[in-house]
């Protein structure tokens, strides 16, 4: 997040494991762009379409899912997400 933080207006980090926001707190502190959210990306309310995100990106989060229905579910919620001149990666 600390390196997307120069090239975006807003960074926001989501992550299920509090203690995994903790950490993230520790290393981007200086970093007044970042905010960190203890949620579930897949469960959270999707941005209105005024205000989408323009990148969804998910690292090291697959292998954290149930691998059948995981893939699908964040490829929708990626592409309901991002606005139509974004893009997103995983």
């Amino acid at each position: 997040m600390s390196r997307l933080a120069p090239f975006a207006e807003q960074v926001v980090g989501i992550d299920p494991d509090p203690e995994a926001i903790v950490y993230a707190r520790q290393r981007i502190s200086p970093v007044s762009n970042v905010s960190l959210v203890v949620g579930d990306f897949l469960t959270m309310p999707v941005p209105s379409p005024e205000e989408p995100f323009s990148l969804v990106t998910c690292v090291a989060t697959l292998h954290h899912m149930e691998l059948r229905s995981a893939p699908p579910k964040c490829a929708k919620c990626s592409h309901l997400v991002a606005s139509p001149h974004s893009w997103s990666s995983s």
